[in-house]
């Protein structure tokens, strides 16, 4: 027998397997020694009444046997026989689109920017500190992308756009938490997501395909409109049946190339802001109205989205338990972002508040850089920011900034390099810190825990998403211009964050895939 139910779940009770089989026991009305499977299906934490609880949506087996855990083939084949794609980048929506490639039997050939996760590893944590920037291994280059030492959030709204329970089930198969695939909000965590990274790649090239780390791409091979291989910093040239261009947000040599040579390529909206860091205590009793530690509940999160004279004002990337991290990748521009490890067991909480940055807003640098204007106008800020310092951070507590005054000393921050005072009301773009102040005291007039001396505000998140669109055709997803490059992913300009890239990876692998065989098809006359 199989009884799907929703049940309100006491925290102590579901982290407890004895107590919560009694009590779905108790509301399916049969013995917990009935109860052969419990499949949970959703969980998300209610925390609108007297006490938070668990909302869990699951399917209770009570029959023998009826159970069966269902095989979900995702492993790679033995060996590769197929044509050679290549991939460039191997952030998710790279390697996922060379998973996909890779499952079909088909060899991707991964080039890489950056280093291996092991040795990216040392990179950010030199850059965290002593401040030694490689340009080439950062928070934003090398092996897993930019969210893979950024958090490893798992959250998306893109089910529409794709698969995202494969997306779930490849990480899991190489090790992380079975949790995700019902979570409301699956995390994987920054110390958990470089050995999930690691194992894929390491099946990849027992199957027969190739990753190439240090590799950077300067130059598309072209031979009568089709993209047919690719050249990298050394002159080294690759070629392959196809090229997936997985770049990420923050690979401006790539833009400037399609600019320069005349390539289509539009500037598009993205957002701009802070980071805003409380203590994570502060945090759990606006949501939980008490400690979360002491009611066994992960640390809280929070989120909001609002309109300020027409324009979005919200937060992204919240990370409870967190801490802000430099994530540059130039040297002589300054930019923050935030992640947090798996158990999420910082003393602090952060997101970036940011406000929607329009085309109009970038006009006075269209004339001379067209469609990289927005690239350019986000450059500029980051070198203001960085000539005020280029390691500490500039900060200014939330109630200072809504007051429109510097403030005069500052709490304690995550930023491992230090932060100092400075107005950032003054310093951001105006439409910037209007937004924000606008949103911020709406956000506090409704929570006023929230409006607290121990909130700080750290400067500049500015890379949430990239600042141009590489247009594809919707039918092959190739370039419009150039045949058999296929552009995809945030860098692309078609997702946000290692979820929605992720699935753009496979569906532009699958494309590619129906493209081929469309055209050996025709070349045999069937």
């Amino acid at each position: 027998m199989i009884q799907e139910i929703e049940l309100p779940i006491r925290p102590r009770c579901l982290h407890r397997p004895k107590a919560f089989y009694q009590e779905v026991a108790g509301n399916v009305g049969v013995e917990p020694e009935d109860i052969r499977h419990i499949e949970i299906l959703r969980q998300s934490i209610d925390g609108r009444g007297r006490f938070p609880i668990y909302r869990v949506h699951m399917r209770v087996y009570t029959a023998p046997d009826v159970y069966r855990k269902p095989f979900k083939n995702v492993k790679l084949p033995a060996m590769l026989k197929g044509k050679s794609v290549l991939v460039v980048g191997a952030g998710p929506a790279g390697l996922f689109a060379a998973y996909t490639l890779a499952m079909s039997g088909h060899k991707p050939i991964l080039l890489e920017r950056g280093r291996d996760v092991h040795r990216r590893k040392a990179d950010v944590g030199g850059l965290c500190q002593r401040a030694e920037l490689d340009t080439e291994s950062n928070y934003c280059f090398g092996e897993g992308g930019a969210g893979c030492f950024s958090d490893g959030k798992l959250y998306t709204r893109s089910n529409k756009r794709g698969d995202v329970q494969h997306i779930l089930d490849v990480l899991i198969h190489y090790g992380a938490d079975p949790a995700i695939a019902y979570e409301a909000h699956p995390h994987i965590g920054s110390d958990v997501l470089p050995q999930i990274v690691e194992r894929m790649r390491n099946e990849l090239i027992l199957s027969g395909g190739e990753v190439h780390f240090e590799t950077r791409v300067e130059d598309f091979l072209l031979e009568g409109g089709r993209c047919i291989g690719v050249r990298d910093q050394n002159g080294k040239e690759y070629r392959g049946a196809a090229v997936v261009l997985a770049c990420g947000h923050s690979a401006e040599n790539i833009y400037d190339w399609f600019y320069t040579r005349g390539y289509a390529i539009e500037g598009k909206d993205w957002a701009m802001g802070v980071r805003l860091e409380h203590p994570q205590e502060v945090i759990d009793m606006m949501q939980y109205r008490q400690r979360a530690i002491d009611w066994e509940l992960p640390p809280a999160e929070y989120g909001f989205s609002t309109q300020v004279n027409g324009r979005g004002v919200f937060s992204f990337c919240m990370c409870p338990g967190g801490m802000i991290i430099p994530s540059m990748t130039e040297p002589g521009r300054f930019l923050v972002n935030g992640m947090s490890g798996s158990r999420r067991a910082s003393a602090w909480a952060n997101a970036g508040i940011v406000v929607s940055v329009r085309q109009a807003d970038v006009a006075a640098y269209a004339a001379e850089y067209g469609p990289l204007a927005g690239l350019k106008y986000q450059q500029a800020l980051e070198e203001k920011f960085a000539a005020l310092d280029p390691a500490m951070a500039p900060a200014q507590r939330l109630v200072d900034f809504l007051q429109g005054r510097e403030s005069a000393n500052l709490p304690s921050t995550s930023y491992p390099l230090g932060v100092y005072t400075a107005p950032l009301h003054e310093i951001l773009p105006d439409f910037i810190a209007d937004g924000l102040r606008a949103g911020l005291a709406d956000f506090c007039a409704k929570r006023p825990v929230f409006h607290t001396e121990e909130a700080v505000m750290v400067g500049l998140e500015s890379r949430t998403s990239s600042t141009v669109v590489l247009p594809r055709n919707p039918e092959t997803y190739e370039h419009i211009q150039i045949k058999n490059l296929y552009p995809c992913g945030e860098g692309a300009g078609y997702a946000g964050g290692i979820t929605s890239s992720a699935i753009d990876g496979v569906n532009c692998a699958n494309k590619l895939l129906w493209n081929l065989k469309r055209e050996i098809a025709i070349s045999m006359n069937i």
